[in-house]
């Protein structure tokens, strides 16, 4: 560009449409200055970011609620906290995908990449290439850190403004953040977030990252690209110290029925209910089921850290073929629903015995079946709710259901 000949109020030459004054402007006046390395490519990107921001105003006002809701998907999260703003600016410009299935981001390299100036389109071309992701400091000096990438694999460099003062072991700190790549190192794009590794923080993401990773049958790069909201989710878990609900629902074929599954002295036998026989795999910390009906076998379990369990259980049906029915990844399809559907019945019993009930004067329907005639008090209520005409035909399914735990439940 030759700024020097361009008015405030003509066209910036990026393409944009805007005023020059509105657009690279700022670029182009900290372009001369005596900046470090790190001050300079930190411009380029607020300048890119308010260009961004200005051309797609009234684009990321209308796509906000939904791409909000996507991100926040995995993260057991309802509404972003203010200091991870900008880690959802980020995914929402460079990967979000919002027409054509690319990026706002990649669509404004595709129409001005080429009349832009040459720093501000080699950072977003770096910066559509970038992905959020997980990462352990190894070593930092005065003008640099060194990092290792939990999700690639990868040892990555990133320009420091200030030396780290943090004198704690490195390896003992998890930092979530983008790094965009330039010619002198790379750059943390927006809000760095960090936690300690003091509960397990970085086995737990590990296992959970292994399991989106062979859900999505992606690794690394392409993992971290097309999934950021989950590499939030798992970091935002660990950083609040709750539980990832995964809803994994699996199930396979049999060419004669599962008669023995009790002997086994790491499965439980549960209660028969909706047709299936229910077992417990032992040693697990959430919601673990194996359902048997005739020749088939459902397998559901809510909690990353049991699939392990799961996955060791099926170990002795390694040449039979195990088929997804559900995850967070995938909604079972029409002729998987009714699958879906038992253990979507069981799985929302088991919480309905946990949760306190006002018709039970805040007790819940376990602590009531310790009582005399509890059973026939619960037993009672779901006839009740089950003659009501309101309720739907899958509800009143549900509270069948129920009524067959109930009383197949042998008093506590």
């Amino acid at each position: 560009m030759n700024s020097h000949k361009i008015g405030r109020n003509d066209p910036c030459p990026c393409g944009s449409g805007k005023k020059y004054k509105n657009c690279c402007l700022g670029l182009d006046e900290t372009a001369g200055k005596d900046l470090d390395k790190f001050e300079r490519y930190n411009q380029v990107l607020m300048t890119l970011k308010v260009k961004l921001d200005r051309q797609y105003r009234s684009e990321i006002k209308r796509i906000r609620r939904t791409a909000q809701d996507n991100f926040l998907r995995f993260a057991g999260l309802t509404d972003i906290p203010s200091d991870h703003a900008s880690l959802f600016s980020d995914w929402l410009w460079f990967d979000f995908p919002a027409e054509n299935a690319i990026s706002l981001a990649q669509q404004y390299y595709t129409e001005n990449g080429n009349f832009m100036d040459r720093p501000l389109a080699e950072c977003l071309l770096e910066l559509n290439h970038s992905f959020l992701s997980i990462l352990v400091p190894l070593e930092a000096g005065d003008a640099s850190f060194l990092l290792h990438d939990l999700i690639t694999g990868t040892t990555r460099r990133v320009m420091l403004k200030e030396p780290w003062e943090i004198k704690e072991n490195l390896s003992d700190i998890i930092l979530l953040g983008r790094i965009v790549e330039t010619a002198q190192g790379g750059l943390f794009s927006g809000m760095v977030l960090m936690q300690k590794d003091d509960a397990g923080q970085k086995e737990i993401i590990r296992r959970n990252l292994e399991y989106f990773k062979s859900l999505a049958g992606l690794a690394g790069t392409d993992f971290c690209r097309q999934y950021g909201e989950i590499v939030y989710g798992v970091f935002c878990h660990t950083l609040n110290k709750t539980s990832l609900s995964l809803n994994d629902i699996k199930a396979f074929s049999l060419e004669a029925p599962l008669s023995d599954i009790g002997r086994n002295n790491n499965i439980l036998p549960l209660y028969q209910a909706g047709g299936w026989q229910w077992f417990q795999p032992a040693h697990c910390s959430g919601y673990a089921r194996i359902a048997v009906k005739d020749h088939t076998v459902l397998i559901a379990t809510d909690r990353a850290e049991d699939v392990p369990v799961i996955s060791a259980w099926l170990e002795q049906f390694k040449n039979i073929a195990v088929k997804s029915v559900c995850s967070l990844l995938q909604s079972p399809d029409i002729a998987q629903a009714p699958l879906w559907f038992a253990v979507m019945k069981d799985r929302e019993t088991e919480k309905w015995l946990h949760t306190p009930h006002h018709e039970l004067d805040g007790q819940t329907p376990e602590e009531v079946l310790r009582e005399e005639n509890g059973r026939r008090q619960l037993l009672n209520l779901l006839d009740t709710l089950v003659e009501e005409s309101e309720q739907s035909e899958e509800e009143k399914e549900l509270l069948l259901f129920m009524r067959e735990r109930i009383q197949g439940i042998n008093p506590l």
